[in-house]
């Protein structure tokens, strides 16, 4: 993963999230979480984990 791809969501900690595309925006590798940017402007620090990488409309853990 990397700054500017698109993902998924895939954790229940913020169910008005959950299932929705976002990008990710930048990373903390430290605590091993990414800032995701959704659709409606939200960003979201969240763990890697609670994500899926989105491949030419193939989701990847």
């Amino acid at each position: 993963m990397k700054t500017g791809d698109t993902v998924t969501y895939a954790s229940d900690v913020h169910p008005e999230y959950t299932g929705q595309e976002a990008a990710a925006m930048e990373f903390d590798l430290e605590a091993g979480m990414v800032n995701l940017k959704f659709q409606d402007g939200q960003l979201l620090w969240v763990f890697w984990d609670e994500v899926q990488k989105c491949v030419k409309g193939v989701e990847e853990s």
